[in-house]
């Protein structure tokens, strides 16, 4: 228990947990479809050139942030948890950057994609936020607002997610579990 509550003591840990729980819930959510293959799917393929090449871009202003920040921690107090979450953004968005390859081969891994490239922005929209809590607390009120408004956005984007995947087919999740785990071909 002390790990899970070292884990979630920190922004890092909590968005990474976060994420986590997304992931997971997807997965069990609607199987049928996220297990199922791709295929010849040029839309999902776009998409995902697409998701890679903007986490690409992202993660380097990430990047750029994190050498300035590094540069300047002398003079900046209590840098770290700001580091910590910037470092966690890059890693969100280098895995969005490296999944693209996989996408081609089940769905789950086109919607991984999409989570751990948005939860990359909100990092580095909570890095920020942290920062300027720490460098000028008078301008924390306009980021704070800035992640609160991009976190109220992925939550009405995982709404609309959980309403578009209800009703994708016909079996129980448990009964598409069963069958895919024991490789049941009907």
């Amino acid at each position: 228990m002390e790990i899970l509550s070292t884990i979630l003591g920190t922004w890092s840990g909590r968005l990474i947990a976060l994420c986590l729980l997304e992931m997971l819930f997807f997965l069990f959510y609607s199987p049928q479809y996220f297990l199922s293959i791709v295929g010849r799917d040029q839309d999902a393929k776009e998409l995902s050139g697409k998701y890679r090449s903007s986490a690409l871009s992202i993660a380097g202003l990430v990047f750029a942030g994190i050498t300035f920040v590094l540069a300047n921690a002398e003079s900046i107090p209590n840098v770290e948890p700001a580091l910590e979450v910037l470092y966690v953004s890059v890693g969100f968005l280098i895995c969005s950057f490296l999944i693209e390859g996989l996408t081609n081969h089940r769905y789950i891994w086109l919607m991984y994609q999409e989570i751990v490239l948005e939860y990359g922005v909100i990092g580095l929209l909570l890095g920020l936020w942290l920062l300027s809590e720490s460098v000028a607390p008078s301008s924390a009120r306009v980021s704070l607002a800035v992640l609160i408004i991009a976190s109220l956005l992925r939550a009405r984007e995982v709404v609309g997610e959980i309403e578009a995947y209800s009703n994708l087919g016909d079996k129980s999740r448990r009964q598409f579990l069963w069958d895919f785990i024991w490789r049941v071909e009907k």
